[in-house]
């Protein structure tokens, strides 16, 4: 039976621009999180979520403990920020089909990422919009390489050319 997998990364996190967060966030540290999880683990086990949520979160110390994004952040320095999560995603769970849950222009990054266009292009991004790839099983220079895949229809994405 396949089991729901939970995983929390800062890298995927929404832009924290003074336009997006007023003011400094304060951010839930690792031992919070974890009190968190009993409380989850009803709502999740009609996922098919494990016993325990701690069981499958302590296997990823790593990114809970990776530093969060500074206040406030640049778009570019976000940009870099949501790439290098999406990079490390296929390495974290091979194989495995992976849904991340993110803000608008997080989406847009992984967007422009796969179809290898300026994030620029991709216009709008609905609220509860989505975007697919697949994973190649080679990677270049250490990186997956990405298929792109459907594209929720209410994305715009403008032509380039």
């Amino acid at each position: 039976a396949k089991r729901l997998q939970l995983f929390l990364d800062y890298r995927l996190c929404e832009v924290l621009t003074e336009r997006n967060v007023v003011s400094k966030p304060r951010y839930l540290t690792h031992k919070e999180i974890l009190a968190l999880l009993p409380s989850l683990e009803s709502r999740l086990r009609g996922w098919g979520a494990p016993a325990s949520p701690q069981d499958q979160m302590d296997g990823y110390d790593e990114a809970l403990q990776a530093s969060p994004p500074e206040w406030p952040e640049a778009m570019t320095a976000a940009m870099a920020r949501y790439t290098e999560g999406f990079i490390r995603l296929p390495a974290r769970f091979p194989g495995a089909n992976v849904l991340a849950v993110a803000h608008g222009d997080t989406v847009a990054q992984f967007i422009s990422m796969t179809r290898k266009i300026h994030k620029e292009l991709v216009y709008q991004v609905p609220f509860c919009a989505y975007a697919a790839a697949v994973v190649s099983e080679e990677h270049r220079g250490g990186h997956p390489s990405f298929t792109p895949g459907d594209v929720h229809p209410g994305v715009l994405i403008l032509d380039d050319h």
